[in-house]
Parts: C-alpha cells; structure tokens; sequence
C-alpha cells in the first residue's frame, strides 16, 4: 500500500538524495576549511622556518645545535628538514597567508582521502557526521607543523595496504608494495618521526596476510609479499641525511617523553594523555566520541570486521592515548572502519522501529543530509565569529597571517638594537619566534624543539620562573643579562614577574603592546635610564592610553586577547591601576567573559574598590555558570569580612569543583581554624604549600598559624623561608 502512496518517484528522490549529500559533503569540507583558517599563534612555526631559511642559505643539514645558547653545539637530527625548506620557500614567497593555504590544502586533502574511503562502505548520510567527528576531534591540532603532511601521507599508506590486501594477482600488489610504498617511506622520512607509523601499518598488513594464511588461504607469496614490503620500506627510511640515527627519535619519542608522569607531559598540555581531565576541550569530547562509536560498532558487527581494521584501530588508539597531540593519529585512521560498521550500531532493535525505518526511506536520506549540511554551516560561522574558540580557549583564533601584536617583534628590535652585552631570558611560548626573528645575531634560552632541552634545560627553565632564588642561579650560570617576557604568557610566570618589578636588581627599560623587557640594574648606564617607560613625573596613566592607541592603530577583529595580556602582564606585576584599565578596555569588546571580569574584580579589590569589586566577582560566578576562581573570591571576601557561614559553602562547591588556587586554599585553612578543626585547617595549609612552596602570602599564613596556636618554634622556619623568598 506504501508503494501506491502519491509522490515524488525513484529518479526524483535519487536526484534530491544526490543534491542533498552534495550539499552535506561540501558544507563538512568548507567547515574543515575554516577550521584550518587560523591566525599564526604556534611560536613552533617560526623555528621551522629558521631551520628552512639555514638549510637554504648554507645548503648544509645541521648536525649541531645552531639556535640556543643552552645547548649550543648539542646533537641535532632535524628530520623535518624537508618540510622546513618548503615552508622557508612558501614564506619567501607570499609570507604567512600562502602558509595558511598551503596548510588547509594538506589538511583538506587527507580529509578528502579519509572520506573516499568511508564513501566505499557506507553512504554519505553516514560518512559526513563521521567526518564532522574527525574533524573536531583534530581541529586542535590543524597547525602549521609537519605532523599536517605526516596525516595526508598515514592516510596515503592505509590506502595503500588496503589495496593490497584486496589484490588479488601479485603484480599489482606488488607495485604497491615494492614501489609505491618504499617511495611514500623516503618521501616520509624526511618530513617527521611519524614515519615510523607506516612500518608499524605495514607490519600489521603482514600480520593480516599471515593470519589469513593460518585460516586456510592458500597464498604463501602473499605473506612473502608483505615481508619484502616492510624490508624495503624499513630500508627506505635510511634514506635520510641522518641515516640510522633519524630512526631513533620516534621510538624516544613515543616511549620515553609521552604521556604518564614525563616532564614534557607534566608541563606541555599537547604531551598529556587526552583523558587525564586536563582542559577538556571540544577536540577531547570528540575524540571521546569517535573512540567509543568505533569500538562499540566494530564489537556489533563483529563477525564483518576484518583482522587489519581491528589491529589499525588497537594500535593508534594505544597511541592516541598516550597523548593528546596523537588523536588525530587515531581519529582519521578510525573514520573508515567506524563508517563500515556504524550502520551495525544504528541498526533498529525492534519490529517497530524498522517498521518506521521503513515509513521514512523515503524522505529520510534527503533530511538527514540536509541537516547534516545545516550542523556544518552553522559550525563554520562559529568558527569564523571565534565563538568556537571562546568557549574553551586553545589560543586559535579565526582568519589568516599574524595577530597584530601577539609576537614581540619590538622587544626583540630592542634587545638587538641596545647591544646589551649577555644573554637573554625568555618565554618558552616565544623562543621559536626569537631564533626566526634574530637570526642568529643571539641565542635563545629554549624553544618547542623538545629534544635538546631535556638533559636539564627544561626542568632549569621551569625552576626559574617558579622561583627568583633558583631564576638568578640561572643568571649566574649563563650570564643572563635580559629578560624578555610576552604579556600574553605572564599568568604562568607570576612570581618571577613579581619579582623583576619589585626591583630586586633588575629594571624595565622597554615596554610594548606585546612584550616587556627587563635588564640587569648594573648594566644600567646613564644614557640607558632615559629608556625608562615610566619616567619620574610622568602619569602612568599616559602610558596606558599610549599602549592603547597602539592596540587602536593596529586593530584586530578578534577577541580583545591583547588588552587581557596586559591586563595579565600589569596585574601579576603588581600595577593595579594598569590591570584596571586594560581588563576595563577588554571588557568593553567581550563583556560577558567570566576570566576577564574576575581579573578587573581582583584589580579593582587591589585599588581599595571593594564594592566594585565584589559586583565584578558576582558578574563573573553568574557568567561563567558557577566560574570557580569568582565563587573562591567570594568565599574569602565574605570569610574576611566576619560571614564563616556564607563563606564556607562558597569555598567548598570551589574546591569540590577542581579549583585550587593558593587564595581558596588559605581560605580554607582559616574556615577550618576558625571553627576549631586544627587537623583539617593543618591539612589545609599544607595543600597550600604544596601548591605554592616559595609564596611568601603562604609561608607567612602558616607561620602565622603555628604562632596562634603557641608553636613559636615551629613558626620560625616559615618565616625564615619567607624572608629568604
């Protein structure tokens, strides 16, 4: 009786399916594509492209370390050196925005490649949501950096391998296998260290090719077959400037410094295990996601999956969890193994909901895509407003080139142009840039190249802008003479700024919108004080409407993230007028935001406003649903003010949330002592300390704790501790 209903018939619903999943496929690539449209924030890009512009004006591999005065002359297999020469090459050329273009290409095309091969298996109804998945859970990782060709050429070899696997008459599998993939493996090799994934696919093809022997197919030339491919493709990959030695890094790489409790992962977010609980940001939910509908599907349709979808699957989700910066890895090798086993998962359980299955047929193909297609649109002008990136900050913004202002491209002019004698200390988050920026005129500190800087450097590094004691051993080791910091990364280096403008030897002589550069008070010269940004007399006021007008000459279109760096910047340096002002002017672009509005509350409690203040916290707990540092502020204020009651809970749903500021933290410690739990206020404090081990607010709260309690001995250390710090 259905068939007899009225409408449309076969050729028109096929013609509308087609346009309808159409139309959703190319709404997931334009999505994709604004993804990979994001402004130039990776410092990594800028010593990629002075390792470019050094192969080319040398026409030499560099064998030693020629950037950093830390590890000056250290070992270095720059096995990127192939995508570093391309990319000096593109910059030569058309400068950041053909980088973008060249990077959405490679991005897009291994994207494109996944997707024909989910398009062998299942329809796009079922291929674009799985895509759309994929694409969010590696948007965090769309970056200017070689792991982009590493994708495009992972996607490039599981094609392969899957092809092979199907062949049936040995001469084209071998031209596969002994052509196509040893040349994909030279090519590999010299791009990055994940080459080493296409001899772990091709060893798990020969583990297919023998299990299916085992089981009864009668081709022992294909087992063969797939041993000579890994033999050659293990001996393309000496094809190298660096030999044997490249093919040691992967493996250093993979076991030693990701995930668990290594350096590198305890400190860089990109290193951690994706479900630490670290940032969870959309790229995480997604991957959450994907994983779970990948194994849940493939164990209900068991019987259909094929022995290397299963091991592919097992061997980049081992690697996806080990860090966050290997989801990717996993997401595009998964994607065609979940679209051909979805529909097992999808299925209708029951007579019923088949039965409506088959009411819909014949409209929902054609509904399905074009919901598809709307989720991608309106993804993509998320994207392309930045409110994407608001929601969890992964400092990505939207557009193409370099933010105006974000680089600290004056403060390292200066530090050249000045001729100041020693060395410079500086952000990790910027050393890339300094060795592209100086070109070899100085030396940097540190930079995201890992390998170099973990025999100490890294841990030295981390010591120092912790604490000032152990920051001027690190001066008098390398004769550190500037510091030169970015506003943008001053939140994680709080007690060393602090320190810096408390004097303590050192003194500012050059501030930009960007960048702040201290220098050491005995090099300072009489000529050199008039370099001073706030001169005796002058309105520090004036400085701030200077900076200001700077930011105005210079607009950018996205968030006001360079008036909150010098919110940042001012507030950690103990300028409360400065953070007022800029906090005041973010605020004007991005009222709403719970982080700002709790920085211009503290910088307004700072000023003696307390009023004011305590709106702004309120403003900020209510903005952010319950943002917990603005709910921890309250709980204090109130517990200062004489209210244990009304602050006890405050600080309680803070803590209980995951927030652990040093301020809630001594809060606690005194709501405990107050009402007369001396183990709880005692655990407290020690928390605190754990936290915050050199803080002298801490060290003098716990000395002032034992002090009330008739432990003067007990006291004494803390205070000495404070004294020294």
């Amino acid at each position: 009786m259905e068939d007899r209903q009225p409408g449309a018939g076969p050729q028109e619903r096929d013609r509308a399916y087609g346009l309808a999943a159409f139309v959703a496929a190319v709404s997931l690539f334009a999505a994709a594509g604004a993804l990979c449209l994001t402004r130039a924030t990776d410092t990594d890009l800028w010593w990629h492209l002075a390792g470019g512009d050094l192969i080319r004006r040398t026409g030499e591999f560099p064998r030693a370390e020629p950037f950093s005065f830390t590890v000056i002359g250290h070992r270095w297999i720059d096995i990127h050196w192939l995508f570093q020469v391309v990319l000096s090459f593109l910059y030569e050329k058309g400068g950041v925005p053909v980088l973008d273009l060249f990077r959405m290409a490679l991005i897009l095309g291994g994207l494109g490649i996944v997707y024909g091969r989910c398009r062998r298996f299942a329809s796009p109804v079922t291929v674009v949501p799985v895509l759309l998945l994929v694409t969010l859970a590696c948007q965090e990782r769309f970056l200017m950096r070689p792991e982009i060709v590493s994708w495009l050429l992972m996607t490039a070899v599981l094609l392969a391998l899957e092809k092979a696997l199907r062949a049936e008459a040995p001469a084209g599998r071998r031209r596969i296998l002994f052509i196509g993939l040893p040349l994909l493996h030279v090519l590999w090799v010299n791009v990055q260290g994940l080459f080493i994934l296409g001899l772990v696919f091709i060893a798990l093809a020969l583990a297919t090719a023998v299990f299916e022997h085992l089981r009864g197919r009668r081709d022992p030339d294909r087992v063969v077959d797939f041993l000579v491919a890994l033999a050659l493709a293990t001996l393309a990959s000496l094809v190298n400037p660096y030999g044997a030695a490249a093919l040691r890094l992967p493996f250093e790489q993979f076991f030693s410094h990701l995930g668990g409790e290594s350096l590198l992962s305890r400190t860089i977010a990109e290193f951690r295990p994706p479900l630490s609980g670290y940032l969870v940001t959309p790229s995480i939910v997604a991957f959450g996601v994907l994983g779970i509908a990948t194994l849940v599907s493939v164990l209900m349709d068991f019987p259909r999956a094929r022995p290397f979808d299963l091991l592919v699957t097992a061997a980049t989700l081992v690697v996806a969890l080990r860090a966050r910066r290997n989801i990717p890895i996993f997401a595009l090798a998964a994607a065609p193994i979940l679209a051909r086993h979805l529909p097992a998962l999808l299925e209708p359980p029951a007579a019923a909901l088949q039965r409506l299955a088959a009411r819909l047929r014949r409209t929902a193909p054609v509904a399905g895509s074009l919901l598809l297609a709307a989720a991608c649109l309106g993804l993509t002008v998320d994207v392309a407003t930045n409110r994407f990136y608001l929601r969890r900050p992964t400092e990505r913004w939207f557009g193409s080139g370099e933010i105006p202002g974000h680089f600290p491209a004056e403060s390292a002019r200066f530090v050249v142009a000045s001729g100041i004698p020693g060395q410079v200390f500086h952000s990790l988050a910027v050393g890339g840039y300094l060795i592209h920026a100086w070109r070899g005129e100085r030396g940097v500190f540190i930079d995201g190249r890992n390998d170099p800087y973990l025999d100490g450097v890294l841990a030295g590094y981390l010591k120092a802008i912790a604490d000032p004691g152990a920051f001027e051993e690190t001066v008098r080791r390398y004769q550190i003479a500037v510091v030169l910091w970015p506003h943008h990364r001053a939140l994680e280096a709080k007690p060393l700024l602090s320190y810096l403008a408390g004097g303590h030897g050192w003194v500012l002589v050059h501030l930009d919108e960007a960048a702040a550069v201290y220098l050491r008070a005995d090099l300072i010269s009489a000529a050199r004080l008039g370099d001073d940004p706030f001169p005796p007399g002058r309105d520090r006021s004036e400085v701030y409407e200077a900076l200001a007008r700077r930011l105005d000459a210079t607009p950018f279109s996205g968030p006001p993230i360079r008036e909150i760096a010098l919110g940042e910047f001012f507030s950690v340096s103990g300028d409360a007028p400065g953070a007022e002002f800029f906090y005041r002017k973010a605020l004007g672009r991005l009222p709403g935001s719970a982080p700002v509005l709790h920085g211009h509350a503290l910088a307004l409690e700072r000023l003696g406003r307390a009023g004011e203040a305590r709106a702004e916290y309120e403003k900020a707990a209510a903005a952010g649903g319950g943002y917990l540092p603005a709910s921890a502020a309250l709980g204090a204020i109130l517990l200062e003010e004489g209210r244990p009651e009304e602050a006890g809970p405050r600080l309680e749903a803070a803590y209980l949330g995951g927030e652990r500021g040093t301020r809630l933290l001594l809060a606690r410690a005194r709501l405990f002592d107050q009402k007369g739990d001396v183990p709880r206020a005692l655990a407290a404090y020690r928390e605190a300390l754990l936290k915050a081990a050199r803080d002298t607010q801490v060290l003098r709260a716990v000395a002032q704790f034992y002090l009330r309690h008739g432990e003067a001995a007990s006291a004494l250390p803390f205070y000495s501790t404070a004294a020294e710090a």
